[in-house]
């Protein structure tokens, strides 16, 4: 984020997706954190399409625990998908669909997931250079040892944690690319 969001309001959808993914995760304790965690989510479904992304996590809340704090932001992210939807289909919205699978495989294996594990100062921005090759297979195999020692009971993982994790990932990083058509 430190390259895209400092000086740019219109990036702040970027850490509010971030902190979604969070307030679905968690239940804040205190009356506070249950009245500002639905207001952030709103606010955030109101403001970016990507929100579209959170809908499963939050099915997947609400039908886990079943209580009204979870049914309420199910119901405040339905809201804000369909006044998105609204926006889209009326015309408001103008992004064209591509619904090639390439753009977003490919850029997650070689961009997203390197980039994130080593940092992107390290890969270069040719999309197929022998270098961002290596350092992406690199990434992978960095993520492989740590799921081994994870698989091993070396740590005490939080399977459900990182799965959830690891698919909203997938989905948040694929549905701009086949919004937009391009992998960033």
């Amino acid at each position: 984020a430190q390259q895209a969001v400092p000086n740019s309001l219109a990036n702040l959808h970027w850490p509010a997706l971030y902190a979604v993914f969070w307030l679905l995760i968690w239940t804040p304790p205190g009356r506070v954190g249950r009245m500002v965690a639905p207001a952030v989510l709103l606010l955030t479904a109101l403001s970016d399409i990507l929100i579209v992304a959170f809908l499963p996590l939050a099915a997947l809340r609400w039908l886990l625990r079943r209580d009204r704090y979870s049914a309420a932001l199910a119901g405040l992210l339905a809201i804000g998908i369909m006044v998105q939807m609204t926006a889209r289909f009326t015309g408001s919205g103008s992004r064209d669909l591509t619904l090639d699978p390439l753009p977003p495989v490919t850029g997650y294996l070689l961009r997203a997931v390197p980039a994130t594990v080593l940092g992107e100062q390290w890969l270069p921005e040719a999309g197929a250079d022998p270098r961002r090759l290596a350092l992406a297979a690199a990434a992978w195999l960095l993520l492989a040892v740590v799921l081994l020692v994870a698989v091993r009971r070396v740590t005490s993982p939080r399977w459900v944690l990182a799965g959830a994790a690891a698919a909203q990932s997938v989905v948040l990083y694929g549905l701009p690319v086949v919004l937009t058509g391009v992998a960033p």
